[in-house]
């Protein structure tokens, strides 16, 4: 792992548009989060059923802890981003294949930033009420955003196993 060389991947438009909204749609969940916490019922639904109805209720700390692994999780997307070359690949990393595979491999991660700021935003909106009847189709975009996921992860490998050589 140490032998692969180190390539710096610079952004694309379409790198730059996904960046901006993935932090657009970061940005605008982790406002809602805190312009709205202190105004929020102490008990706040936490999970929602199949028919989007909640189902458990917990405190609204939920809504601020959802707020930090959000960050979190958001930052180090951000920040591996920068060290291709220490990835996990399905193929073989060689001196002709690196550039293309970090390319990918960067641009999964890019792709994968914004379906997951709006998760977060749509589970704050939907934990907090802001937006009435959202919960209704709560499981219809839990699925949708776990489709669109895997479809980008889908066509991640499809390519990465093309350009193998």
């Amino acid at each position: 792992m140490n032998s692969r060389p180190r390539i710096k991947i610079l952004l694309t438009r379409t790198d730059w548009l996904l960046e901006t909204v993935a932090w657009l749609l970061f940005v605008l969940f982790l406002t809602l989060v805190f312009i709205k916490y202190s105004n929020l019922p102490k008990q706040l639904p936490v999970h929602f059923n199949m028919q989007g109805l909640p189902d458990a209720y917990g405190s609204r700390k939920h809504l601020f802890h959802s707020a930090v692994l959000g960050s979190l999780l958001f930052l180090l997307l951000s920040v591996i981003t920068h060290f291709p070359h220490r990835f996990n690949y399905a193929v073989a990393i060689t001196e002709t294949n690196a550039g293309r595979q970090y390319f990918l491999a960067v641009r999964l991660i890019r792709a994968l930033k914004p379906l997951i700021a709006a998760d977060f935003l749509v589970i704050a909106l939907t934990m907090t009420g802001l937006v009435k009847g959202l919960g209704n189709y709560f499981s219809s975009i839990t699925i949708l955003a776990a489709a669109a996921m895997l479809g980008t992860v889908a066509v991640y490998l499809y390519f990465s196993f093309k350009a193998r050589d």
